[in-house]
């Protein structure tokens, strides 16, 4: 099992590349805080940059917490890359997989 302090080390070498200046301390507090606007910002940028974003949001978030920030993929439109994430990361952290965004793109 992954510990909150290796998935905020994970995070800063996956997702951000100099353009905020934290460290594992700095983003375990904030994530600590739990600010819907700065889990929001931190969620997507690990939905859209990490290499295996599910294990990482658990360990931070846990499923619930995530489930409730992780915006819903639009069934209207045709699911772009990023939303693709999103719904994978939803069906992942949920165990949901009969959502039809995710049965058309997952075997």
């Amino acid at each position: 099992m992954m510990t909150k302090e290796d998935a905020a080390a994970r995070v800063l070498e996956e997702c951000f590349w100099g353009d905020y200046r934290f460290d594992v301390a700095s983003l375990l507090a904030h994530v600590d805080e739990e600010s819907d606007y700065f889990d929001r910002f931190l969620i997507d940028r690990i939905v859209k940059n990490a290499g295996h974003p599910s294990r990482l949001l658990d360990a931070l978030y846990g499923a619930e917490r995530t489930l409730a920030m992780l915006p819903r993929p639009d069934r209207d439109r045709f699911l772009d890359y990023h939303n693709r994430r999103r719904a994978l990361v939803r069906a992942n952290l949920s165990g949901d997989y009969s959502d039809p965004a995710i049965q058309r793109w997952v075997w």
